[in-house]
């Protein structure tokens, strides 16, 4: 029998090679590999994964998800990743004992559902808020400047949108809104 960590850790290297081959798919423009996905199911795969990056931070991860919710045509790999970056990144600048919030909910008026990060670290500086998503820019000793970059095109390539806004109080809101699913019409999938 192989020691569970090691299973974790191929589990977590197939993950990886599947995330940069779908990557460069995307950025060579191929089609993205779309599936009916749960949403809320996507943020639970992300809270799991990330977990033991939680622990060793020491900061609460809370997930908020409103019920109901329809699903999305998703490339379920890439956008797990996506949304896997942008909450290592706000448990990363999270103080010891704090808290980040995921929250997911609907905008009904513009047709998009809305997956909140929410951190209560030290904010990114307005003059920096657009460049931090700009490949190969980090601010963190020995960082890539990768994980922001490749999370907005992945967002993109789902014809969604990523914003970083300040969090009154001290910190950052990650605001990611993808379109709902449609069906055959062209009408919005979310039941009345």
């Amino acid at each position: 029998m192989r020691d569970p960590r090691v299973e974790y850790m191929l589990q977590i290297s197939r993950r990886i090679r599947d995330v940069v081959s779908r990557t460069l798919q995307l950025f060579r423009q191929v089609e993205l590999d779309l599936t009916s996905e749960d949403p809320g199911r996507l943020l639970e795969d992300v809270c799991t994964e990330l977990r033991p990056l939680v622990d060793k931070a020491g900061v609460d991860l809370q997930l908020k998800i409103e019920p109901g919710l329809p699903p999305l045509d998703a490339d379920g790999v890439l956008l797990r990743a996506a949304l896997g970056s942008l909450v290592e990144n706000a448990i990363e600048v999270s103080p010891r004992g704090g808290t980040v919030w995921l929250e997911l909910g609907s905008v009904p008026s513009m047709q998009v559902i809305e997956i909140r990060v929410v951190d209560a670290g030290p904010g990114i500086p307005p003059e920096l808020r657009e460049q931090v998503l700009e490949p190969f820019f980090t601010t963190k000793p020995g960082g890539t400047g990768l994980g922001l970059a490749i999370a907005r095109g992945v967002i993109a390539g789902h014809r969604g949108r990523l914003s970083l806004l300040p969090r009154p109080g001290g910190g950052t809101i990650a605001s990611v809104e993808l379109p709902l699913s449609t069906d055959s019409d062209g009408v919005s999938a979310r039941a009345s």
